[in-house]
């Protein structure tokens, strides 16, 4: 029983689906309807030479110093040397959101600080 279950489970995972089989029919790869959606393959001569580049806009941090800081929703950096950071000396813990750090109050979760960026280990 197992057994013909993962075969039906592989068979619709792997079998291409009518608007996989469209797409393919196509000649140009790229169709702009809803119901097959395409992707559009670039051929090497099209892509232009030389290095590419990629530039990244540093994010800004979602919370401020002095925000409520939603602890339930993100996660808590248990051993903060391991990623860097100076270790917990008071009444106060490191949490991670959206790709930055910030230092939150233990009781009243609000901001003390947004931990500058640069540790190797915390980079997403």
């Amino acid at each position: 029983m197992k057994l013909m279950r993962a075969a039906a489970v592989a068979a619709l995972l792997l079998a291409p689906s009518a608007a996989l089989a469209e797409c393919l029919a196509s000649s140009t790869f790229l169709t702009a309807s809803a119901a097959a959606p395409c992707v559009l393959v670039l051929d090497d001569a099209e892509l232009s030479p030389g290095p590419k580049r990629i530039r990244v806009e540093p994010s800004v941090p979602a919370f401020g110093i002095g925000d409520a800081f939603p602890i339930y929703e993100y996660s808590m950096l248990i051993d903060p040397p391991r990623y860097g950071l100076p270790p917990v000396t008071g009444n106060w813990r490191y949490y991670r959101a959206n790709g930055h750090t910030y230092k939150v109050d233990a009781q009243s979760f609000a901001v003390l600080d947004v931990v500058a960026e640069g540790h190797a280990a915390l980079m997403n």
